[in-house]
């Protein structure tokens, strides 16, 4: 679930929906070229799944037009596949990182020096530790931040820990508990509200 939209499942042409972990996931499972079709203008995140590199070409193929540029988030599990589609969408396309650069950065963080970055979004799993690096803490997030990264993290279901990491700064969320999601981000935008609201009527601007 990410706040500027709604959340599907994707399924590429040729997949097989039952090999996909969360085959028992609510979401409308779409094809690609329904999701095209029928959200022209929505913004999604779509993950290969696959390891070959013809797969990325053809999405590319699919999604490379001016109205599709920065519309979508393309993410996969193999490294090859997202540089592949990088030199493909010639940075037309929103990318992930890979999971050496996901290291790479939690490096960089541990160590306080700057990350070259070649992606928009840092997506993580919240329970992922490096030592003592929390992933999900106000001060990670404020780093990626730093960096001009989206943050968002996958594997999260349980609300209280949807709830901190909104808290924290997190951008969006990867999960099946999409309910979960939207509510606890609601909850989170109120308290934002009322803390802003009660901070202006303790110090109160007045006109000149």
């Amino acid at each position: 679930y990410l706040p500027t939209g709604k959340s599907h499942g994707v399924f590429l042409p040729g997949q097989d929906p039952a090999g996909y972990p969360y085959r028992n996931n609510p979401l409308r499972i779409l094809r690609l070229d329904d999701v095209l079709r029928r959200y022209p203008d929505m913004f999604f995140q779509l993950d290969i799944r696959q390891p070959e590199e013809a797969l990325a070409a053809a999405v590319m193929v699919k999604l490379l037009s001016p109205a599709r540029e920065r519309t979508a988030i393309i993410g996969s599990p193999y490294d090859h596949v997202i540089q592949r589609t990088r030199e493909l969408s010639a940075g037309r396309f929103i990318t992930v990182n890979t999971i050496l650069e996901r290291n790479i950065f939690q490096v960089c963080y541990l160590l306080e020096i700057p990350c070259p970055c070649d992606y928009d979004v840092l997506q993580i799993s919240s329970d992922l530790r490096l030592g003592y690096i929390d992933p999900g803490s106000e001060a990670f997030i404020a780093f990626a931040h730093r960096h001009g990264l989206a943050v968002q993290f996958s594997g999260v279901t349980d609300p209280s820990e949807m709830v901190r990491l909104w808290r924290n700064g997190a951008d969006g969320l990867l999960t099946e508990n999409v309910k979960g999601a939207i509510r606890t981000r609601q909850q989170v935008a109120e308290e934002e509200r009322l803390f802003n609201w009660n901070a202006a009527d303790r110090h109160p601007v007045h006109e000149p």
